[in-house]
């Protein structure tokens, strides 16, 4: 809703297709011989790969606040309405964030995998095809923990992987 609010000429959904972006630019395009006003493409595009750089994430402990590396961050994990930072050591740190905040503003090298997990591709050990189109993943972790992917992330996981 707030996308139209802006006046938004189109909406694109991460991960985002090459040809979907090529269709949502050429609507842009389309808008602008019309007359129409709007943001300069260069803007909008740059606005598509502005991410904050952040290093950690915040784990609540008690009366004490614990910042966990991101790149001791395995992967994520929800169960129900919590959200788990799994760390390389095996710990799992609960988090106040949600999946979908951390999607947003987590570097491109965490990789949503099914509904409720994310991974961090710099700590993939290993990669095997699963039925209908899903993966398994081997964690880089000391459990060396193996999570599925869902059939419908199959796609967008190959092609990331170039499998």
């Amino acid at each position: 809703m707030k996308a139209f609010e802006e006046e938004s000429v189109d909406y694109l959904l991460k991960p985002i297709e090459k040809e979907r972006l090529e269709k949502a630019v050429n609507r842009l395009k389309k808008s602008r011989l019309q007359g129409e006003q709007s943001i300069p493409l260069e803007l909008l595009m740059n606005k598509l790969k502005i991410k904050k750089d952040i290093k950690t994430l915040t784990v609540k402990i008690g009366d004490r606040i614990l910042l966990v590396k991101l790149q001791d961050i395995a992967f994520i994990e929800a169960e129900d309405k919590y959200v788990f930072l799994c760390t390389t050591d095996g710990k799992r740190n609960l988090t106040d964030f949600t999946i979908a905040s951390l999607e947003e503003r987590l570097p491109d090298h965490f990789v949503k995998i099914n509904r409720s997990t994310m991974i961090n591709t710099d700590l993939i050990k290993e990669i095997r095809k699963g039925f209908n189109g899903a993966f398994f993943f081997i964690m880089n972790d000391v459990k060396e923990t193996k999570l599925s992917s869902s059939r419908g992330q199959g796609p967008a996981l190959k092609e990331l992987f170039d499998i």
